[in-house]
């Protein structure tokens, strides 16, 4: 059933669920077009090495492409083609495309539930690796010029399909993951020992998608996009568990950050967790065109999603729970993301992640009331604070609650 795109279905879509039941997201395609790239090889043969970086599709699940992104260049200057933590206010949104676009998918086939091959072998060998690793790929064919974007992942460049794939240095692999990998434990157990060991989650999150974790009877590759969204929450809940027990904060604290288009307003109050992110989508910005739209997912204590399934609602709770954990308290999160016409293409929720967890980086500001909110939210977001409020379940809830107070 194909059903007429709004602002408010593209902006709960985001160019990926296809809501509105085309096959292609038409702002996608017109993103696509209009953002001119080169092709940046002729010929069937590259070398370089891979940050390492892995994309494991969805389409035709459970018979997947897969493959290395590989930029044209050799050695450790290999690692900002795929870096996220490196990016963050360094970068500007072209430049963090032209990067991307500027690495080729050396894409093949492979079923998520028998990976085998020597193609698959070599993908592991260099997804393992800490550091750059140098790569040959052999193409069918040159690799075609496609600049795919979406909502969660970082966009993809040139693709072409690889029939040999050659690893070319020593990858750098941490004895601790080869044990783990080797270990007959259940998916959610390495996951927590391997954050707890000091792994970030961009590296958890490659090895879970090439299927090296769990137990030898249940692996199976998951694609880069699920894994994303899967890892951030999975981790949020095991630093959850964690932080139901530690004592609230003391004073209402507000944070705020903004970056390639995006402004993040932080609110922590002194109450048990629970969790809301409200999108504003400003009119003229990528999913609202035509008005500004509203989107709000939230959790109360017991950590279960109210509203749509979201890779940047839980994003950007992990970096929340992050916070909080390395401050042993506890907190009652408000995240309110505005975004502007300037975010004209979508790079993906790392963005969401780092913008939130670099406003922490800095020295909060302290206020007393929720007049005061309201007051520096005006400061930092365009749109306007009644409209924030008739959309916000807990700011509406924390309300009620203080009211309730006055009377004991």
């Amino acid at each position: 059933m194909i059903t007429q795109p709004s602002a408010i279905l593209c902006s709960k879509c985001k160019g990926v669920k296809r809501l509105c039941g085309k096959s292609k997201c038409p702002i996608l395609e017109r993103i696509k077009y209009t953002y001119k790239i080169k092709n940046i090889i002729q010929k069937r043969i590259l070398f370089g090495s891979t940050p390492p970086s892995i994309l494991v599709g969805e389409y035709g699940y459970p018979n997947i492409n897969i493959g290395l992104n590989i930029p044209p260049i050799q050695g450790e200057n290999a690692k900002i083609y795929d870096d996220p933590k490196s990016w963050w206010g360094k970068y500007s949104l072209n430049e963090i495309i032209r990067l991307r676009t500027n690495s080729v998918f050396s894409s093949f086939k492979l079923n998520v539930d028998r990976p085998s091959g020597k193609l698959y072998e070599a993908i592991v060998e260099a997804t393992l690796s800490f550091k750059p690793v140098d790569t040959e790929a052999v193409f069918r064919g040159p690799p075609k010029v496609i600049l795919k974007f979406d909502g969660i992942t970082s966009p993809r460049g040139p693709i072409g399909e690889v029939e040999k794939l050659s690893i070319s240095s020593n990858p750098i692999i941490p004895r601790k993951v080869d044990n783990i990998i080797e270990e007959n434990i259940k998916s959610k157990e390495a996951i927590n020992e391997l954050y707890r060991y000091g792994f970030d989650n961009y590296y958890i999150t490659r090895i879970f998608s090439l299927g090296l974790l769990g137990s030898s009877l249940r692996k199976k590759i998951v694609p880069t996009r699920w894994a994303i969204t899967a890892i951030d929450k999975q981790l949020g809940d095991i630093i959850l568990d964690k932080i139901k027990y530690f004592p609230l904060i003391n004073d209402i604290l507000l944070y705020h950050s903004q970056y390639l288009g995006n402004r993040y307003f932080i609110i922590l109050y002194p109450r048990v967790w629970s969790f809301e992110l409200i999108e504003c989508w400003l009119r003229g910005s990528i999913w609202a065109t035509g008005k500004t739209v509203i989107i709000t997912n939230y959790e109360l204590h017991d950590g279960k999603l109210r509203g749509s399934m979201d890779g940047g609602y839980y994003a950007a709770r992990f970096a929340a729970l992050k916070y909080l954990e390395k401050t042993r308290r506890q907190a009652t999160i408000i995240i309110v993301r505005e975004i502007t016409p300037d975010y004209f293409a979508p790079v993906g929720v790392w963005q969401v992640r780092e913008s939130i967890l670099s406003a922490f980086d800095f020295k909060p500001i302290k206020v007393d009331s929720l007049i005061d909110i309201w007051e520096n939210l005006r400061k930092y977001i365009e749109t306007p604070t009644n409209e924030i409020l008739s959309n916000s379940i807990l700011f509406r809830k924390i309300m009620r609650e203080e009211k309730i107070t006055k009377y004991f």
